[in-house]
């Protein structure tokens, strides 16, 4: 007998089991039987994706897993043998685990790359334990000489896959940087994989045996909090308010039937429900029209979203929970309209899953196929000229939606909006630089037809609700994987305010016009994050699960920067506009002939332009705001839109440098215009900027710049040669080891050059930018200030670059810190800022003292947005991860930050850690310029998770700076 759940069938039940809860279990048994009802589908996916997050954390927590650890390189080791740098090797072990792993040996080099894998199987780790790498000299005569030694504590991770690399300091009186990165692997579980409640049921047992075996106490808590779920559940069974949101491509025939007669009796005006009145009577007179036209509920609600009401949420972080509020009113209306009916009321609003291509044959849903337009009698007679009521409902066809979906990528992009790790930048297109959840939320839109494609219009077809509803779903998996979303919303909110004061504090702001039934007050961000959508009287069937993470090639996009969506997309009647981007990669010798299809069909474009030598690469939406009469338009940033351009430079096997890109764009109507046509058209106020090709600082590592490949390259004509070398020159120029501007020639002076920077870093100085040289100059950086100063532009001095106290000695600094990330615990950030800040008063001539308001601070510490500013954003997580001025300093505030101090059970995922990047920008702010040369050192260049103290030689070059 298992020490979980029991199998009732068995006719027992474990002592944790109470007289309750057996009860409770027959409630859920039997509810788990029935069919076809809105509340069913809930209470299976609910209690089995509680089951399996709970007892996948303790299974994780508590029992040993797999590990698979990556050594990748070190940078910058001491020498430790007399004649020649060192023949480095690691050797990694595992607290609690007999095996130790040794990697090969590199001879000679400050910097070797090892880049090998080892797996440490029973009894494998648990999160705490501690992983240790011992790092040798090899020597043939001798006894091996220890260089350094570093360790990590194990810590939980939600992902079985992890490609981050950790950067940690060589302790034990070693020098240098191992680079390395590690994975866990728990024991499978089967909770999701249940064909019954029975199997549910043993497949928990096995896993409390599980968690049993390792840590008892544990497990007792576990079997406690599956205790009261299940009351809990049985209650809410019992409770009719609850529904349960499934998609409606999956509703039987007779619920879809229901479900459709809800809606229509929502379009009509209440002297029509009353029975007083049909919609005919209405359509055939014009003054019952004008008496009761537009009073619908279905009116009421389609009006806030676009015409004819003011209310707007686009492009903002309470765009996910001001349209929450929104769907919790019209489910109520919908429940209302089906009581009516003569039904209960138990009828939720189905979710349509445009990450899910096709269900039932259907891509669309099918029950709107019928649909042809709202009522007649719905408008008054003013508004039967608009054209939500002249032109019907046009949906996509199941074959152009589908193509659609597909070319907008939309699954892979809404999976992405999950892995996103702030708040901020998964809710809305605020995020310039990620993948937001409002991205495809846009393009759901504009793949469905019209009026879904228009913003005005949009809340008048009923498909509106089910993509927003799905939109929920999203966001409710978003907020269960990342549990401090709440005081991140706060937080971030705060920070942009007190950045620009012209800016509403969207934490703040009620949710209007959307109010709380029980309290007759508008709905707060607080209250609509916080309640468990049960208490907002639904579930989901089931919840969207993260996709693997997969090993991949970072993107080179068509980027669309600084769209002003919401004020520059207006017609010559200032009517709003959206857009379909779709963009053509076409090779630079053959744009001159490029001729735009728009005379075919939008799902005929791949074909066509693979017989045209050019490549169709997809499309992104520019979703329209109000304009200057809607407030939250005027504070909104222009976004930036993307298209994913990789597969299409492969398929004509061309390189970023060498293509131009080509965009048509297709309104909401379906209008297809070259953008360069495109204020031909509809006029000088609709405005979208060409798109440029973006990707990371080279478009390949692997590619060898040198003076002979330069030489090659000439004599073909190979643009991307050149333009490859350009970016590297670029990268010497920003951080001081090449003097001249970017020209693309690969001469003397830029061999120099990538010697130097090749000795700066521990690489053999070769002059040739490799792979190696390549992947050392993309190693994640503190910050964009100059490593060197080898050499200095023609307009630096060499005063530019050296140490200059910023404070004079003897003098008081006043510091503030300022609004932080939600994520991280205030005191003990703030204790950590101290520690941080004492750490070079101690040597320091100054006195430091902590005032209240940034207007009295010498030295403010906080966090902002350098997405714009960080030349690195397309290179993946990391690149300069803050800034330093005389004013203060910066966190990047698009990346995850977590405590040395203060181990926290999860900050999130791949995080950078607050302590060694103060310590360094505290550095700069002092007046210390330039990077160390050695990776161990507190002011060195480059990122490293541990390096919290300072050094000697640091110490000594602070001295001399106020010493002379």
């Amino acid at each position: 007998m298992g020490s979980g759940l029991s199998v009732l069938t068995e006719g027992e039940l474990k002592a944790h089991i109470s007289k309750e809860d057996e009860q409770s279990l027959e409630v859920i048994r039997e509810a788990w039987k029935t069919k076809d009802s809105f509340l069913v589908p809930q209470r299976q996916s609910e209690i089995v994706e509680f089951l399996q997050d709970i007892l996948e954390e303790a299974v994780e927590e508590s029992c040993p897993m797999q590990v698979s650890v990556r050594v990748i390189a070190a940078l910058g080791l001491q020498k430790a043998d007399s004649f020649s740098e060192s023949d480095a090797y690691v050797r990694v072990s595992l607290q609690g685990n007999e095996a130790t792993f040794t990697t090969k040996i590199i001879n000679n080099c400050r910097s070797p790359v090892w880049d090998q894998t080892f797996t440490f199987d029973a009894p494998g780790a648990r999160a705490g334990d501690t992983l240790t790498f011992d790092v040798f000299d090899s020597d043939f005569f001798s006894k091996d000489d220890d260089i350094g030694r570093t360790s990590v504590l194990i810590e939980r991770r939600r992902r079985g896959i992890n490609t981050e690399s950790v950067f940690q300091q060589l302790l034990d009186g070693g020098r240098g940087v191992l680079v390395f990165n590690y994975a866990l692997a728990a024991p499978p579980l089967q909770i999701r994989e249940s064909k019954s409640f029975e199997s549910l049921l043993q497949n928990c047992d096995a896993a409390l045996d599980l968690v049993t075996q390792h840590d008892p106490a544990r497990a007792s808590g576990v079997r406690a909090r599956i205790s009261d779920k299940i009351q809990t559940m049985a209650a809410a069974i019992a409770n009719d308010r609850v529904v349960t949101r499934q998609d409606i491509r999956t509703l039987s025939p007779e619920m879809t039937q229901r479900y459709l007669a809800a809606v229509e009796r929502m379009m009509m005006p209440q002297v029509v429900r009353d029975g007083e009145r049909t919609m005919e009577d209405l359509a055939a007179s014009p003054e019952l029209l004008e008496e009761h036209g537009e009073t619908s509920t279905f009116f009421r609600l389609a009006g806030y979203h676009g015409w004819p009401e003011d209310f707007c949420a686009h492009r903002q972080e309470n765009f996910p929970a001001w349209h929450r509020a929104y769907l919790v009113e019209y489910e109520r209306e919908l429940r209302k309209a089906d009581r009516e009916l003569g039904n209960d009321g138990h009828i939720a609003l189905p979710y349509w899953d445009f990450g899910e291509y096709e269900v039932n044959g259907q891509v669309l849903p099918a029950a709107y196929r019928d649909l042809k337009g709202l009522p007649e009698g719905f408008f008054k007679m003013a508004n039967l000229g608009r054209q939500v009521a002249t032109r019907g409902f046009q949906l996509s066809s199941d074959e152009v939606a589908r193509s659609k979906l597909e070319r907008a990528e939309m699954a892979e992009n809404l999976s992405a909006s999950l892995e996103e790790n702030n708040h901020w930048r998964h809710a809305s297109c605020e995020n310039t630089i990620g993948r937001p959840l409002e991205a495809p939320h846009n393009s759901a839109h504009m793949a469905s037809g019209w009026p879904v494609t228009s913003l005005a219009y949009a809340a008048f077809h009923p498909l509106f609700y089910n993509i927003h509803c799905n939109v929920d779903r999203y966001y409710e998996k978003y907020l269960q994987l990342e549990p401090n979303s709440l005081e991140e919303f706060e937080a971030h909110q705060k920070m942009r305010v007190d950045s620009d004061t012209s800016v509403s504090n969207k934490f703040e702001e009620p949710l209007k016009p959307f109010k709380n039934p029980e309290t007759d007050d508008f709905f707060s961000v607080h209250e609509i994050m916080s309640t468990p959508t049960h208490q907002l009287d639904y579930v989901f069937d089931a919840l969207p699960q993260l996709r693997p993470a997969l090993l991949s090639e970072l993107p080179t996009l068509a980027l669309f920067e600084k769209v002003d969506v919401a004020l520059s997309l207006r017609d010559q009647e200032d009517n709003m506009k959206s857009f379909e981007l779709h963009v053509f990669v076409v090779p630079a010798r053959s744009q001159e002939g490029f001729q735009h299809p728009t005379d075919l069909p939008a799902e005929e474009w791949p074909r066509w332009a693979s017989e045209h030598g050019c490549s169709y690469a997809g499309w992104a939406t520019a979703f329209g705001g109000k304009g200057r009469s809607c407030k939250n338009c005027k504070e909104t940033r222009p976004v930036n839109i993307s298209v994913d351009i990789s597969e299409q430079l492969r398929a004509i096997d061309e390189t970023r440098h060498n293509v131009v890109l080509k965009t048509i764009c297709v309104d909401e109507v379906g209008e297809a215009v070259p953008l360069e046509e495109i204020q031909q058209r509809f006029g000088e106020n609709c405005i979208i900027p060409q798109p440029r090709v973006a990707g990371p600082l080279f478009a390949s590592t692997d590619l060898i710049l040198s003076k002979t490949t330069a030489s090659a390259s000439a004599e073909a004509s190979d643009l991307g040669t050149s333009a490859e070398t350009s970016q590297l020159q670029w990268y010497l120029h920003q951080f001081g080891f090449y003097p001249g501007k970017p020209d693309g020639d690969f001469g003397d002076q830029t061999e120099a050059a990538v010697k130097r920077f090749q000795q700066h870093v521990g690489i053999f100085a070769d002059g040739i930018a490799g792979p190696i040289t390549k992947r050392a100059m993309l190693m994640k950086r503190n910050d964009a200030l100059p490593d060197t100063i080898f050499e200095m532009s023609e307009s630096d001095t060499h005063e530019d670059f050296e140490d200059v106290p910023k404070f004079p000695a003897g003098s008081t600094v006043t510091w503030w810190l300022g609004p932080h990330p939600g994520y991280l615990n205030s005191a003990h950030l703030e204790e950590e800022v101290t520690a941080a800040i004492n750490l070079w008063a101690e040597h320091a001539p100054l006195n430091f003292e902590r005032v209240e308001s940034r207007s009295a601070a010498k030295l403010v510490i906080t966090w902002g947005d350098q997405a714009e500013q960080n030349e690195f954003k397309f290179d993946g997580r990391g690149g300069a991860i803050a800034q330093s001025s005389e004013h203060g300093i910066e966190f990047d505030i698009n990346e995850r930050w977590s405590l040395s101090l203060h181990q926290a059970k999860r900050y999130g995922r791949n995080t950078f850690k607050v302590l060694p990047v103060l310590l360094h920008e505290l550095g700069h702010t002092l007046g210390l310029r330039t990077h160390s040369v050695d990776p161990s050192h507190v002011m060195g260049a480059y990122y490293v998770s541990n390096r919290i103290k300072l050094s000697s030689s640091e110490i000594a070059r602070l001295n001399e700076m106020y010493a002379s």
